[in-house]
């Protein structure tokens, strides 16, 4: 067994082997152009319960090649987030508030407008040395080590907010991530950290969880306790509640000699047990699906999906349906004209769920991207063309 990201502990077991993967953001030119792929292996720490890759791709491989592709998060939360941490003791509006990536700047730009204007982000060019403009957040969170934030820290003084929104789980080393951030604050300051949900996913047996970017997967007690073994006492957890996926926020100070703050007996079983049915289930749910899909192509046709992201990938390369699938869908112009990742599969404007004659559509977008995607393909609908989303829970979800 490996060492847990988290806790350090060597009780890391395997509990899913997804096989070869590749990276989701490197379309394709040409189907037979040739593409890096890396054994994914899912484990889960026994001691803490935190869910992770085994071995996590390297930060060149995650490096995304080309300029076009977007990296946003859930932002209508945003406002009350900014005022919540305007009210904490000792926050005033001479405060010094400080974020690590370009995912802090609407934040940052919240508490601007509130008159809160002693704000600074990390440039990832002039501060930790990262010349290649394609490199995104996983270089920035790995290349911030504790080193390179007290050279910040002593340059920039201290900070009284620190804010790290959806960058942890990108994290190889997630307690050098943190003891990077408490370079940044005062003694009595605080961090803010936001990441991705993941425990309705694994309830759900949802395997679109899964995406290389992301080492590990947190649930609520998982992310809690996160703050312990990084030296931090949890002041408030806030779970900002989304159709898809929720986010967890936790706000904390550092506190010395803190307690490493293992779980209980029982909450470890929950965890664990959770975790092991979402393995369990994934060999009954490819062939649910690959039986579905086959049948249904065979009695009324052709089969497309919309939607060509991580999502999008992971569930056709995860499940093992690309034959069932005729094309994905995008109407992204730098997508359009490319190849999936894995599948090979062509990616097409929407335009074409009509020319080619597609009869089911399954959808890999948001439910506000699912009404734009409706508002604008009301002939295929009126043709008799059916959208079913992929993800269990939604009202438009396939049912196998």
């Amino acid at each position: 067994m490996k060492g847990c990201n988290l806790c350090q502990r060597e009780k890391v077991k395997e509990i899913l082997d997804l096989g070869e993967q590749p990276v989701c953001h490197r379309f394709l030119f040409s189907p037979k152009e040739k593409e890096y792929k890396h054994p994914v292996t899912i484990g889960q720490c026994l001691d803490c319960g935190l869910v992770q890759l085994m071995e996590p791709m390297s930060i060149d491989e995650l490096k995304p090649r080309f300029d076009w592709l977007e990296c946003t998060e859930p932002e209508r939360h945003l406002d009350r987030l900014v005022q919540k941490l305007t009210q904490l003791p000792g926050i005033t509006k001479d405060s010094n508030i400080c974020g690590i990536s370009f995912k802090e700047d609407s934040t940052l730009g919240r508490f601007n407008r509130l008159g809160y204007c002693n704000t600074w982000r990390i440039d990832p060019n002039t501060e930790l040395g990262i010349s290649d403009p394609l490199s995104s957040v996983e270089t920035v969170v790995n290349l911030f080590t504790p080193e390179r934030a007290a050279i910040l820290a002593e340059k920039h003084g201290k900070f009284d907010i620190c804010i790290a929104r959806h960058l942890i789980e990108h994290a190889m080393d997630i307690r050098q991530f943190m003891e990077a951030v408490k370079c940044l604050i005062r003694p009595n300051g605080y961090v803010v950290f936001e990441i991705p949900d993941c425990e309705r996913a694994l309830s759900k047996c949802d395997y679109t969880t899964y995406w290389e970017e992301h080492t590990v997967y947190f649930t609520p007690a998982t992310f809690q306790s996160c703050f312990g073994f990084g030296g931090f006492e949890l002041v408030s957890f806030i779970r900002e509640e989304y159709p898809l996926e929720d986010s967890y926020i936790g706000i904390a100070q550092p506190k010395v000699g803190i307690k490493e703050p293992f779980p209980s007996e029982d909450v470890i079983k929950v965890e664990i047990d959770q975790v092991q049915r979402f393995s369990s289930q994934l060999q009954g749910t490819r062939k649910k699906y690959n039986n579905f899909l086959k049948a249904y192509k065979q009695e009324h046709g052709k089969i497309a999906i919309f939607g060509a992201a991580h999502m999008c990938c992971t569930f056709i390369n995860v499940l093992n349906i690309k034959d069932h699938i005729d094309f994905v869908v995008d109407d992204n112009p730098h997508k359009r004209g490319m190849f999936m990742p894995g599948s090979h599969l062509p990616i097409y404007e929407s335009q074409f769920i009509l020319d080619k004659g597609i009869k089911l559509c399954l959808l890999t977008v948001s439910p506000a991207g699912e009404e734009k995607v409706l508002e604008k393909n009301q002939e295929f609908i009126k043709r008799g063309g059916a959208f079913k989303s992929i993800f269990p829970g939604n009202p438009m979800a396939l049912i196998i």
